[in-house]
């Protein structure tokens, strides 16, 4: 009614000048803008008159099926709100906007009234947090080494890169089911624990620590591992990244080292004692302990370590011997070969003559049989590899 059309009208006027946010009143029917306040003018470049005299089309000239569509809604369930419309103003540019409408009757007219809000740099950041994730799964799908993202409460995977499947044999599927404490060795998950919880709590920014990985298919891995929280400070932890290097290869080397330095150190040691005048009965007691206890694996390798310059009254003895056991040992191949020299040696024992001799064959049964056993449980490892890979 009248009373009603001027209440309106008075609120109407009382608020255009002073909102903060564009408002139009706009019939879309008849395509027309019956009023604006000063934010809306100044936000499309138009003087009151120019923009009054516009169509609403000429704000929304490739929106108006869809602006149709929305003030429908509006005019259906009494108010509507979208952020799916953009503005043209005078100087050619697209603003975004969200645009919140309601009815009002304006001299027995039903008009739409639309605030409307500049959303650009919503938009703006939107785009640049897609870009942002966008870079994040090119480089973490990419990474060359392997990068996975967790669930920093539960432990377990959210997202894996190919590097990572490729390591522990899982695939994308099948970890997401799976904690990192899962695929951890034992003996390491109480200090990756301690590392989480520093981290969780604030008292480290990231850590770094080695640790061994258990593959689907039972094998260890050794790597180095890089947690760093995807939260900043303050923020309830969410999610963190892990970057693991595979360093099995490093480490077998190290210890490959370690043992041959062992086995150097060994070996310099009973030739130094045996230069010294040891008792030859007693250097290959000595022998035959250090070797069971020091040399343990490859050990017509090891015997190749013996200095070709070790000279002295007892080892002139000595020395040529232990050089022939690297031809024996070389003829070990099986078990069979290994029982064939086994045999042999029974047979030498018979015509041995002295301790010297005795302790020397011991020697020699003692490296026989270990090269036996290695060469079985290398079969052993050959042949239940293939049984895994077959089932």
């Amino acid at each position: 009614d009248t009373a009603t059309t001027e209440i309106y009208t008075l609120s109407l006027h009382d608020a255009l000048p002073i909102s903060n946010d564009a408002i139009f009143l706009v019939d879309p029917a008849r395509d027309e803008i019956y009023d604006a306040n000063p934010r809306a003018i100044n936000m499309l470049g138009y003087s009151r008159e120019e923009l009054l005299a516009l169509p609403m089309s000429a704000v929304h000239p490739d929106e108006m099926p869809a602006l149709q569509g929305f003030a429908a809604s509006v005019f259906e369930q009494g108010n509507g709100w979208t952020d799916q419309l953009t503005c043209l103003t005078k100087s050619g540019k697209r603003i975004p906007c969200e645009i919140s409408a309601s009815i009002i009757t304006l001299d027995d007219r039903p008009l739409l009234l639309a605030l409307v809000r500049d959303i650009t740099a919503r938009k703006q950041a939107e785009e640049a947090l897609r870009e942002s994730e966008h870079r994040f799964r090119s480089i973490f799908e990419q990474a060359g080494v392997a990068v996975g993202l967790l669930d920093s409460k539960s432990g377990r995977f959210v997202r894996i890169n190919n590097t990572y499947v490729n390591l522990i044999g899982y695939s994308k599927e099948e970890i997401t089911g799976k904690t990192w404490m899962d695929v951890t060795h034992p003996d390491d998950v109480q200090e990756d624990l301690g590392n989480m919880d520093d981290l969780i709590d604030g008292r480290v920014s990231e850590f770094v620590m080695e640790k061994r990985l258990i593959h689907k298919d039972g094998s260890v891995i050794s790597v180095n591992l890089t947690v760093s929280p995807t939260w900043i400070r303050d923020e309830e932890p969410i999610h963190h990244i892990v970057i693991v290097e595979d360093i099995t290869q490093r480490k077998r080397t190290e210890e490959t080292l370690r043992v041959r330095e062992q086995q150097q150190a060994t070996v310099a040691q009973l030739g130094q004692e045996a230069l010294a005048g040891m008792d030859l009965s007693v250097l290959m007691d000595k022998t035959v302990s250090r070797v069971a206890k020091t040399l343990k694996v490859e050990f017509c390798e090891a015997l190749k370590m013996l200095p070709d310059g070790v000279v002295g009254q007892t080892t002139q003895k000595v020395y040529p011997f232990l050089r022939g056991m690297t031809s024996v040992l070389t003829e070990v191949r099986d078990e069979a070969t290994a029982d064939s020299i086994l045999e042999r040696l029974v047979e030498v024992r018979k015509v041995a003559k002295t301790t010297v001799d005795q302790r020397a064959l011991d020697l020699l049964e003692l490296l026989v049989e270990r090269r036996a056993a290695e060469l079985l449980r290398s079969e052993e490892r050959r042949v239940g590899k293939e049984c895994r890979s077959r089932w």
